[in-house]
């Protein structure tokens, strides 16, 4: 990120922070900059500590105590539009789109992750999987950490939620995601084997919010280094790291920070969509509802 929005954005964070860590007397403005240099980079601890004069045990103390802080916040920092008025601006945003106004009720797009996370607590690597839902702006509104051979859509906190609760999205609203999430009425996805022109279309119309999606996830990578190479004690640390990458990546973009676009300049790496951090699994898609939604769907783009 940027100078001026790594001051920005400590300025905006600066009330979550402590005015003094103890025991290692560290300000607000040296556990922030620990925080984001470890976030921003691959480093570990030690490197770190090295490169800034202080231990190891030091370094990891002042930079945990930023991501439980901000971690903390969650609700405040990735916020699900809950109110009539973010509702409203949450589609308009979609609206607005040229390559997304066919979807005239959509409210967020899927998308997930692989990743590898060294976990000192069982001294081995371990894969999990991070799923985001993102907004017309690329700003995370939801995001969820489990173990990759745990992880389902049905089983994540939002897919529990949108079962049982309809009133989480507004009436009719939806969301999209790729082929490895299951059809339902809230939720659309290409159709796995196409039978004619316009379902060939219709999944073509989808890659636009698909590649939003992945430009999200990527954006994030970019900005935060620390996503390619994950450490941490336990998985539930892991979920607090990634809650706080996901945090400030949501301020980079209020913040209109454009740290991304002059870094593609100069790497066209694309991380979101690197083969082996997919998930390959076709879901399911015979839920008759998710039928009768994509449908309706169909027919008002094609009529």
């Amino acid at each position: 990120m940027s100078k001026m929005t790594f001051l920005r954005i400590f300025k905006r964070l600066r009330q979550y922070l402590p005015s003094q860590h103890l025991p290692t007397a560290a300000p607000p403005q040296s556990i922030f900059s620990l925080a984001l240099w470890k976030l921003s980079t691959d480093e570990h601890f030690e490197d770190i500590g090295r490169k800034f004069n202080i231990t190891k045990y030091v370094c990891q103390q002042v930079i945990r105590l930023f991501w439980r802080r901000i971690s903390a916040q969650y609700e405040a920092l990735i916020q699900w539009p809950s109110t009539p008025e973010k509702r409203q601006y949450t589609v308009r945003s979609f609206q607005a789109n040229q390559q997304l106004n066919k979807f005239q009720q959509l409210f967020g797009i899927l998308a997930t992750k692989q990743l590898d996370v060294f976990l000192e607590a069982e001294n081995e690597e371990r894969q999990v999987v991070l799923q985001i839902i993102c907004d017309g702006d690329q700003k995370v509104v939801d995001c969820f950490l489990v173990l990759a051979d745990e992880y389902s859509f049905d089983t994540s906190p939002i897919g529990q939620t949108l079962a049982l609760n309809v009133q989480t999205m507004p009436l009719g609203s939806y969301l999209i995601g790729d082929e490895s999430f299951p059809l339902k009425p809230y939720l659309m996805r290409p159709i796995g084997e196409p039978s004619d022109d316009r379902e060939r279309a219709f999944n073509m119309a989808l890659q636009p919010a698909l590649l939003l999606a992945q430009q999200a996830l990527d954006s994030m990578a970019k900005r935060f280094n620390a996503l390619y190479a994950l450490e941490a004690r336990n998985l539930h640390e892991v979920r607090k790291i990634v809650d706080t990458v996901c945090a400030l990546h949501n301020l980079c973009v209020d913040m209109e920070d454009d740290y991304v676009e002059r870094k593609l300049k100069d790497m066209q790496f694309n991380w979101a969509k690197v083969g082996n951090g997919a998930i390959r699994k076709q879901a399911d898609e015979q839920d008759e509802l998710g039928k009768q939604k994509r449908a309706t769907i169909m027919a008002e783009m094609f009529w």
